[in-house]
């Protein structure tokens, strides 16, 4: 069993410490294995850790929330703003191109100029976000982490399938 000293008074816990790290566009998440066995650390799409042992899982989430909780307020923010002005400065694209580019591909999407037109969504332009293989479980979950870091944007995930 292992005792993690500053996490409370440091991080607060170790979900707080998953957080920190999405602020800078992580998009960290926690996969359990089919057997409850192992965990996967997953940045996205890309598993970033794995391990069999519970206590690793937590020791590795605590030295990344630990990590950014000791970083200056001040200095966090000006991070904190230029990653998301780095992440902003992504390309908007239609969809013809997110369909040329990312064919037979979960993406997950940002609308841009979202409107409803007689009913319908229209979304005239949007921001390429992620791309994921197969698994419509891991774009809904980056899509879901996106949707709450940044509550006022919109952001969707979808298929291409050639058509």
């Amino acid at each position: 069993m292992q005792t993690l000293n500053w996490l409370e008074s440091h991080v607060g816990s170790l979900e707080e410490g998953i957080e920190l790290a999405n602020k800078f566009h992580w998009f960290i998440t926690v996969v359990e294995g089919t057997s409850g066995e192992k965990w996967f650390v997953k940045s996205g799409e890309i598993v970033i850790f794995s391990t069999h042992s519970k206590d690793a899982l937590d020791a590795f989430l605590y030295g990344i929330g630990l990590a950014y909780s000791v970083i200056p307020d001040d200095l966090f923010d000006d991070l904190c703003q230029k990653t998301d002005e780095d992440f902003e400065g992504s390309k908007s694209m239609t969809w013809e191109e997110i369909r040329e580019q990312y064919p037979n591909r979960w993406v997950v999407l940002q609308a841009l100029g979202a409107s409803i037109e007689h009913g319908k969504l229209v979304v005239p332009t949007m921001k390429f976000v992620g791309e994921f293989d197969q698994q419509a479980g891991d774009a809904l979950d980056y899509a879901t982490q996106m949707q709450r870091t940044y509550p006022q944007r919109e952001y969707f995930f979808c298929i291409h399938q050639g058509r």
